[in-house]
């Protein structure tokens, strides 16, 4: 809930429409995937995803500037290619340390 609560819901009613293209995965998915060990999609704590009503770079932006407190990992991922999409995993639990991930 926290991740749709704290993550998606504020980047939607800002941003407008997102697709979620990969969300929990199980082991086997992830390695076929070519997902890192210990990713978070293994606890449905990270998604991939793709905007149907503005820019991948506006996702970005918008939560690399209004989402940075709550996140651990933000990537835009495969620009200008067919599987591009923006990785956005967290929420940030207590007593959980800061492992920000953000580039593009």
């Amino acid at each position: 809930i926290s991740l749709t609560k704290e993550l998606l819901h504020p980047l939607r009613l800002s941003l407008g429409r997102m697709r979620v293209t990969n969300g929990l995965r199980d082991l086997e998915k992830n390695k076929e995937v070519g997902g890192r060990e210990g990713s978070m999609h293994l606890y449905g704590r990270a998604v991939d995803l793709i905007p149907l009503d503005t820019t991948m770079e506006k996702v970005y932006e918008w939560c690399k500037l209004n989402l940075k407190t709550k996140i651990r990992e933000l990537l835009h991922e495969y620009p200008n290619s067919k599987n591009e999409h923006i990785h956005l995993a967290g929420v940030l639990q207590t007593g959980e340390n800061q492992n920000i991930r953000i580039k593009s």
